[in-house]
């Protein structure tokens, strides 16, 4: 299998994202990089699982405070 090279350019932009604190799963998704290869450049770098739960655990009782409200 051939595996595709990726550019210093698309590096420089996915470390600043992560440095602007965005998460892995938003970086891969933005930018085609996947998440095992991000972790591998970028080890220690993105939200931790507690992280992504806690944003999670934010998101949903904002998005319940926003029905009640509309209701």
């Amino acid at each position: 299998m051939m595996r595709n090279k990726i550019g210093q350019e698309e590096l420089d932009r996915a470390e600043a994202m992560l440095r602007d604190g965005a998460s892995q799963r938003e970086v891969a998704a933005t930018t085609g990089i996947s998440r095992v290869t991000l972790r591998r450049y970028f080890p220690g770098m993105g939200w931790t699982f507690k992280e992504g739960g806690d944003f999670r655990a934010m998101t949903k009782a904002a998005e319940a405070r926003i029905a009640r409200a509309a209701a």
